[in-house]
């Protein structure tokens, strides 16, 4: 799915180009003024592993050039072992990655983030176990219980030699390593980062019938998503540091605020034509309190093969079968068919809705 990819390590890999200095640190020394210079972000993705209803999760390999589709922001916390530091963004706009975080020549930091950085109306961090050296509890509030915004932490950060693309191979780029030391402007800051989803995902597929599609065209017009598991839910991610490699996310602990919460996957007015193969859909994002129970919501045209306009604004409502949503990075695939209600004749107007089935 390109730009929507499918593994589980979201990581990413664009130039961060732009300005951005800071002011001088705490205990500066005023007789002889530090360089400073700006961070280039050089961020590398993989995604989402894909699933069959019941199926298992299994780790991903390997990594992909992260090309977002629109203006991404990325929240990020770096911080000194004891506390205080910086906090600033990583933008893409226009296919061009900005920062207004900048670094002095030998300053030493532990990164960590989020995207994308709107999705995430409140976040703070705290050291484990006493030190950001050691890791961070993370607190993402306000988040949405389901959502299309695929919010991803921060897994791991390397020092970069180089921002020119494309990068094939980034040698030593590791989870759960957060350390970062600046260098000076001659040398130039560059950081390679790796990111990792916090929810679980559905990944839906859509065609018509071919039986039905000899006698009527269908042109979805929109799609909705409804759970009453919560309004709006908070995330309490736990990063352990390692040098091994491993995934540091230790664990992530969900709460939500009680209520309903709607979401648009889907909308066309003029409506997008249905063919017997199947279409990917835009994805979607939960939280495991949700628990599989969504709701969904369609609504279609129908025409005869004259082009005729027989039936407008068909809805459908479906349960989506129970899903497992504890592991984050999981994407379940659901194929939906649209199916008649009815054996149709040709001369006949339509007497009912055609019924959307789940496979």
């Amino acid at each position: 799915m390109d730009k929507k990819t499918r593994n589980i390590i979201l990581a990413m890999a664009m130039l961060l180009t732009g300005s951005a200095v800071f002011t001088a640190c705490n205990n500066r020394h005023s007789e002889e003024p530090r360089d400073s210079s700006p961070i280039y972000l050089l961020p590398l993705s993989g995604a989402y592993h894909d699933n069959e209803l019941g199926g298992t999760r299994a780790m991903p390999a390997g990594f992909t050039v992260y090309d977002p589709d629109e203006t991404t922001n990325i929240d990020v916390f770096m911080t000194t072992n004891t506390g205080g530091g910086k906090r600033g963004t990583f933008s893409n706009e226009t296919g061009t990655w900005r920062s207004d975080i900048g670094v002095e020549h030998g300053e030493h930091f532990y990164v960590y983030g989020f995207l994308p950085k709107e999705a995430v109306p409140n976040a703070s961090v705290a050291p484990l176990d006493g030190g950001y050296d050691n890791g961070v509890v993370m607190t993402l509030a306000g988040l949405s219980p389901i959502s299309t915004s695929d919010v991803c932490v921060v897994v791991g950060v390397k020092q970069g030699d180089s921002r020119r693309l494309p990068i094939t191979d980034v040698d030593g780029l590791l989870m759960g390593q957060f350390g970062f030391t600046g260098r000076s402007s001659v040398e130039g800051n560059y950081i390679y980062m790796l990111l990792n989803h916090i929810y679980a995902s559905i990944g839906f597929q859509i065609r018509v019938d071919a039986t039905y599609n000899d006698l009527r065209t269908i042109r979805l017009k929109s799609m909705h998503l409804e759970t009453e598991a919560a309004s709006s839910s908070t995330a309490t991610v736990t990063l352990r540091a390692n040098n091994g490699g491993d995934d540091p996310i230790e664990g992530i602990t969900w709460s939500s605020v009680s209520g309903t919460k709607e979401i648009t996957l889907f909308s066309n007015p003029t409506g997008l034509e249905l063919t017997t193969a199947f279409i990917d859909l835009n994805p979607a994002v939960f939280a495991n309190i949700v628990n599989g129970r969504i709701v969904m919501r369609c609504t279609y045209d129908v025409y005869d093969k004259a082009g005729n306009l027989t039936r407008a604004n068909c809805e459908t409502e479906n349960l989506l079968p129970a899903m497992s949503v504890s592991n984050h990075g999981e994407r379940t695939l659901v194929r939906l068919t649209v199916n008649p209600t009815y054996l149709y004749v040709l001369s006949d107007a339509d007497l009912d809705n055609p019924t959307l089935t789940i496979e």
